[in-house]
């Protein structure tokens, strides 16, 4: 198995746990240690949006289609 880097994703202030898809194939998000939940577009993956913070560290994270089906 080859690994390449091909974007950094800058933002988080500790480490990042989780990954889970975004509103859709372009987007994705990402939580960690620092209790925040980011968005990622990949067509501007310098750029996160905070989504969510907790005073807690977040390890998991799934997210649900509109309608939270």
């Amino acid at each position: 198995m080859k690994i390449e880097k091909i974007q950094t994703c800058t933002g988080h202030r500790a480490a990042v746990y989780a990954l889970a898809p975004g509103k859709d194939e372009r987007h994705f998000l990402s939580a960690g240690g620092d209790g925040w939940v980011a968005e990622w577009n990949l067509d501007d993956p310098e750029t996160g949006q905070l989504a969510a913070s907790t005073e807690v560290q977040i390890f998991s994270l799934c997210s649900l289609p509109a309608g939270g089906r």
